[in-house]
This record gives structure tokens, sequence and C-alpha cells, in this order.
């Protein structure tokens, strides 16, 4: 884990510094959520936000994805999953072959159409449009 002493708004898994920034690094354990939540745990919501993993934590957590269905909240902003070495398509895609499709918080309140790719793409462009999801499954 990467604490980003100088911005800590930027640590996470993944080194997002600049070359002044004082970062300390530091050994941690990482677990599946599908190792930890029982599998005859339902699991409604998942809420997610750490700094350009979020596939990760989502490829952890895949039978709890295809067997609770739950409502996934999550941030995604532009460049953050390189940090971990995926691009910010890599999240939608592992989205779609789940079955999930994907929202702004105000689309999907206001029952508007899902993200395609390119839009989900275009948040990432500035000027950003969004960088809270919302993903329902299919």
């Amino acid at each position: 884990f990467f604490e980003n002493v100088s911005r800590p708004g930027f640590s996470g898994l993944g080194r997002a510094a600049r070359s002044d920034d004082h970062v300390l690094e530091y050994a941690v354990e990482c677990v599946l959520l599908d190792d930890i939540i029982p599998v005859e745990k339902v699991v409604r919501l998942i809420k997610i936000d750490v700094e350009g993993a979020e596939l990760l934590v989502l490829r952890g957590s895949s039978r709890v994805l295809q067997s609770s269905r739950p409502i996934l909240i999550f941030e995604s902003g532009p460049g953050s999953a390189a940090h971990v070495g995926l691009a910010d398509g890599d999240l939608f895609d592992y989205l779609e072959e789940m079955e999930y499709r994907i929202y702004t918080p105000a689309a999907y309140l206001n029952r508007a159409t899902r993200l395609t790719r390119q839009e989900f793409l275009d948040c990432h462009e500035y000027p950003f449009s969004a960088f809270n999801f919302v993903a329902i499954s299919a």
C-alpha cells in the first residue's frame, strides 16, 4: 500500500505520486471478498472506492456478484486504473461480462439509459462528467 502523505487522496494499492510527493510504502495482506463473505450470506450493496483498484476488488468478488447480484457503487477517475496496471475500460468490460449495466447516479435515479462503453470512457476525459457510478445487475 502506498500512503501519499503529501496528497492523501492519492494513497492506494498503486503508486500515484508526483516526484515531490512524500510516499510511504507498506506491505498489507489482501484478501478476496469471496473468501470472507459466507456462501449463504446475501449481499445487497457493495460500495467501492479504492483509487483505481475497483476491478481487482470485483474480480475477488465474482462468487458474491453472481449469487447475490448486489448493487455496486464505485468511483472511477481518469487514469487511476493505470496505477495498478489496468485501463479505464477494463472495469466496464468486466461488469458487462458479469451482466451488469453502468449508470451515473443521476441517470440511474432519473431512469435514464445505461452508459455505453464509450460514454463511460468519456466520463474519464476533461471536462469530467462523472466520477461516481452505479452498476445494476441486468
